[in-house]
């Protein structure tokens, strides 16, 4: 056979291995993680590569807000009346 082709037959099966082995090590420091990640139910960060867990804020927002019911009523309940100022 000609050289040149020879030649090219190596240079593609070359550039076909880089690229083969670029997609298994994508798969495999990226998205295999990520799946991971998620199946947990944590959320993943891409910038880090980091799987994050949700954290409660419940003890650190204070008591919960009152039922809309008595808001209702503490609207309704009439003015109380002060005095006028001095102006």
């Amino acid at each position: 056979m000609n050289k040149t082709i020879d030649r090219l037959k190596l240079i593609f099966l070359g550039i076909f291995i880089v690229a083969a082995a670029g997609v298994w090590a994508y798969q495999v420091l990226v998205v295999k993680p990520k799946r991971e990640c998620e199946s947990q139910g944590a959320w993943w960060g891409g910038k880090w590569r980091e799987c994050e867990h949700a954290v409660s804020i419940a003890p650190y927002k204070g008591p919960p807000p009152p039922p809309i019911d008595s808001l209702k009523a503490s609207r309704a309940a009439p003015a109380v009346a002060t005095a006028p100022s001095k102006g």
